[in-house]
């Protein structure tokens, strides 16, 4: 069975690396009973993206342009919602049963198949953390959990240290995937 899954441009970026082999999902209980993907579901990724603008490495206007590629250009993106299957230029497989899990119960291990990664080059005192690609390390946390924390919250559209879905301690689908 085929199925779509929406990534952000961090999780993007983790999966060209190879170091995306988890995602997380809310569990909306008013709308789903069970997992919302099944061990063996091919999941077509969507992401945020533009037709026209001639930015694609191939120069045409005909394909589309990847957000996650030129994260700073200044042109009208499209929601991941409208990019049709069919543009998908990833795919990921279900790697067994999806489990329910709440956030907070997230593993180090866990995190960083999220896709926290640790940024050692950067100049700065502690450890350096991240889902984004730091600036510098005001933009890094101690942990690769507060890192994936803080990125996810903000996916949300909530706030650090208010009522969120970290903080609510959330109730989430665990799904592993392989590229």
């Amino acid at each position: 069975m085929t199925s779509t899954i929406i990534l952000r441009d961090w999780q993007i970026r983790a999966l060209k690396e190879g170091r995306l082999s988890q995602v997380r999902v809310l569990h909306s209980p008013n709308l789903m009973v069970g997992p919302p993907f099944e061990a063996g579901a091919v999941l077509r990724v969507r992401e945020g993206w533009t037709f026209g603008d001639g930015m694609n490495p191939e120069g045409d206007p005909a394909r589309p342009t990847w957000r996650a590629d030129w994260p700073d250009a200044a042109v009208r993106w499209r929601s991941p919602a409208e990019m049709p299957a069919r543009l998908a230029r990833f795919s990921l497989t279900v790697v067994g049963r999806p489990t329910l899990q709440q956030v907070r119960e997230m593993t180090e291990a866990d995190a960083v198949a999220c896709g926290a990664k640790h940024w050692p080059d950067i100049p700065g005192a502690g450890s350096r953390w991240s889902c984004d690609v730091p600036a510098n390390t005001d933009q890094c946390l101690g942990t690769a959990r507060f890192a994936f924390a803080n990125r996810w919250i903000r996916d949300l559209g909530e706030k650090p240290h208010e009522d969120n879905a970290w903080e609510r301690n959330a109730w989430t689908w665990r799904i592993e995937v392989r590229a």
